[in-house]
């Protein structure tokens, strides 16, 4: 009967044990899925902001080009000008002196400063493109890190998990033990009577080592101890 309860404490002491050890695994395995879809959105969102970096770093280039078509167009039209100018007051026999030569020079003062305009809201909007790059930039990297922390915690947690579940088992299984060493009393001892070692139970005799003589009958006025010590081999 021992050996039966014996048997299913341990099929029952394992069945716990592995039924720890498989929740455990789930409850990893579910934390490493969830980092690992988290930290796939994350490099997505990562791409999408380096691909914006991109787009302005060419936004800078198209910035810049633009800028230098406009400039080269105002030169045009205002050296052109200049010429009908002063073909007109040719054609009119004005010579380019006095207020002539002073309004080509205002009209000269006002290209120069429209062209300074023009590469001051140039070198802006490209300072505003680098700008938006670097945040970019910046958030693409911030995110692949954090894609990386994501699933180096996820691993480290299920790492734990996976440890406190081996650490329950081995409680699980040194109980299960216990309990098996109680279905069958726990063990022998000398003078019990359920031990399971086969050991009988014993009880020292009342005699007397020394004199051979039962220690309940002793009685010194009838007892020889000089021959009592030779029986038992220590004789004088």
């Amino acid at each position: 009967m021992c050996s039966i309860v014996a048997g299913l404490t341990a099929l029952g002491g394992i069945f716990s044990y592995q039924q720890q050890q498989a929740a455990a695994d789930a409850q990893a395995e579910q934390m490493r899925a969830q980092a690992a879809a988290d930290a796939e959105a994350m490099r997505a969102q990562a791409a999408v902001a380096e691909q914006n970096a991109r787009m302005e770093n060419r936004k800078q280039e198209t910035i810049a080009n633009a800028a230098a078509q406009e400039a080269s167009k105002r030169k045009k039209a205002f050296f052109a000008a200049q010429g009908t100018h002063a073909a007109q007051a040719g054609a009119s026999g004005i010579a380019l002196t006095g207020s002539q030569l002073d309004i080509n020079a205002s009209g000269l003062d006002a290209y120069y400063q429209d062209q300074l305009n023009l590469l001051n809201s140039q070198r802006q909007n490209v300072d505003a493109s680098r700008y938006a790059q670097a945040n970019y930039e910046t958030e693409a990297t911030n995110k692949r890190m954090n894609a990386d922390a994501t699933i180096a915690r996820a691993d480290a947690a299920a790492d734990n998990i996976r440890s406190n579940a081996r650490m329950a088992g081995i409680g699980t299984l040194l109980g299960t033990a216990a309990s098996i060493a109680g279905s069958f009393g726990g063990g022998a001892s000398f003078g019990s009577s359920g031990g399971s070692s086969g050991a009988s139970s014993y009880s020292m005799p009342n005699t007397n080592f020394y004199t051979g003589v039962n220690s309940i009958d002793w009685n010194p006025a009838r007892y020889n101890i000089a021959a009592g010590y030779k029986r038992s081999g220590f004789g004088f």
